[in-house]
């Protein structure tokens, strides 16, 4: 790790005063009580979020089989990885994040639950596949905006400016056509957000 990836490592814990560093919880329900609580602290801005991921969920399980290996992106603590194991118990998962903190929690939540790998990666990076213990996946999930369909505020590929907000659906369903899936669109809605789901 060079000086400056070290300082950048530093910045990120930074953001989770709350979390042990050095020293970590040993058991089970220790990790599991730092889930719970970033759980809720999530909850707290996205009241909606459990509705958000059941129909996630149901995606994932309409279009595979009872035992996908699913890409879990920017998976902070492991929500969406543990509401998929609760749902289809045969399913694994890749669990991929930057954020190192968030990372040993979701670690320390699944530990021994072979089920489940981890990846330290910045999505936002040509080179980020290469950290991934498989070469495919039968689906992937996020519930960040994504920002691995390319930078939002470039022009399109024919010059012309995109006219719609980057965190628009149409913005989302068009990039992931323009990537070569053939199929894409929202399947669940709030007042504020929205989800969406492509097939290649």
């Amino acid at each position: 790790m060079t000086r400056r990836e070290h300082r950048r490592r530093e910045r990120r814990l930074s953001h989770h005063p709350r979390l042990p560093i050095t020293t970590a919880p040993s058991d089970w329900q220790s990790w599991q009580s730092w889930q719970t609580s970033w759980d809720r602290r999530q909850e707290w801005y996205m009241p909606d979020r459990e509705e958000r991921f059941r129909v996630m969920i149901d995606t994932v399980e309409a279009v595979t089989d009872p035992t996908p290996r699913v890409l879990d992106l920017a998976c902070g603590t492991g929500s969406i990885t543990d509401r998929l194991l609760r749902r289809l118990p045969g399913a694994h998962s890749t669990c991929v994040d930057i954020d190192p903190a968030l990372l040993t929690i979701a670690r320390g939540h699944f530990a021994g639950d072979e089920r489940v790998t981890f990846a330290e990666a910045d999505v936002t990076r040509p080179t980020w596949t290469e950290h991934l213990p498989h070469a495919s996946y039968d689906a992937g999930a996020t519930a960040q905006r994504f920002a691995l369909l390319g930078d939002p505020r470039q022009p399109k590929p024919d010059g012309g400016a995109r006219r719609d907000r980057p965190t628009a659906t149409r913005w989302h369903l068009e990039t992931l056509r323009g990537q070569g899936f053939s199929e894409a669109r929202q399947v669940w809605c709030s007042a504020s957000d929205a989800l969406v789901a492509a097939l290649r």
